[in-house]
Order: C-alpha cells, then structure tokens, then sequence
C-alpha cells in the first residue's frame, strides 16, 4: 500500500503548502499596502479632491487617502470623472477592513493562490481627443467590471468588503507652485 501512503502524504503537504501561500499571500499584502502608505506620507504625496462630496461621502478611504467604491456605485462615479473631464485610466480591486486597510490579493474561491484583478485602459491614441478618451475609458471601465463580476467569485462573507479602486491621473498630480507656501 506504499502508493496510498504516499498520496495521503501529498495531500496533506499540498493542504499545508496551501494554507501557508494564503498566510504568505496576506502578509504580503498588508507589508506592500503598509510600504505604498508610507511612500505616500513620505513624500507628501495625498489625494487631489475632485469629486464632490456626495460621491467621497460612501466610498471607502484607505489611510493615504486613496478612495474605492461598491460596483453599484461605479457608474455614477464614472459619470462624474466624465463630466468633469477625467479619464478613468485602471481600477483595482480590494478586499477592505473597517480600518482603512485594504489588500489587492483576492480569495476567489476557485483558486489556490489569491487573484490580483486590475485592469488598465488602452492608452489615449494618437489622433484621440480628450473627450473621446474620457468617453472611451469610461465605457471600457464598465464594460470590464461587468464582465469579470469579482462579487460572484469570492465568498458570500466576502462580498461586501469588495471595493473598486479608480486610477485618475489628476488625482495624483503635483501642486502647483502658486499654491505651494515654501
């Protein structure tokens, strides 16, 4: 019976091999989501507002200051970027806590080791306008989110921890020097 035993033994090495990645997989993530934090308060490098109030008000707000919301909320979020003539460039996707930590490792449910899920838009092309870009980012950022549905692929517990992280450049943008007091 030695190739029973030894395929008792690989699954139980498997098991643990699992269940150490996921305890690595976590570690990780909350070590890189504390360095990009300190990387952010190092460098004085804060959120640029540009959303009204209405709209930050229900979004989750990671300790730099970095906003991220329910899918449902996305397409009026989305529509406010346009309006005031930001593209949506990327999203990510997090799993959050109530203390304004977050983790972009996902636990989908089918998988061993957990998913990273961003997406990035097709740059602005040559002859592109800017309206035409915003527009276009906006449309493709919809149409991502609504085809990968990560709500469905995680826990039921999960689900309502998960959040959307949009890329806007001009959030990131420096001050400019007028504004800047020494």
């Amino acid at each position: 019976m030695p190739s029973v035993v030894n395929k008792f033994r690989s699954l139980v090495l498997a098991k643990e091999l699992q269940t150490h990645l996921q305890k690595l997989g976590k570690t990780l993530s909350y070590l890189i989501t504390g360095c990009v934090d300190a990387a952010y308060n190092m460098f004085g490098k804060r959120m640029k507002k540009i959303l009204p109030d209405k709209l930050t008000a229900h979004a989750f707000r990671a300790s730099n200051g970095e906003l991220a919301w329910r899918r449902e909320q996305l397409p009026e979020v989305l529509s406010a970027y346009a309006i005031l003539g930001n593209p949506v460039e990327a999203f990510e996707v997090w799993l959050t806590d109530k203390s304004g930590g977050w983790t972009g490792l996902i636990p989908v449910i089918s998988e061993v080791v957990p998913a990273v899920c961003v997406y990035n838009v097709k740059g602005k092309k040559f002859l592109e306008t800017r309206e035409t870009f915003v527009a276009r980012s906006t449309k493709e950022i919809l149409e991502k989110v609504n085809d990968w549905d990560v709500d469905w692929d995680v826990k039921e517990t999960l689900r309502p921890r998960i959040r959307y992280n949009l890329y806007v450049e001009a959030e990131y943008a420096e001050p400019s020097a007028a504004g800047n007091s020494g």
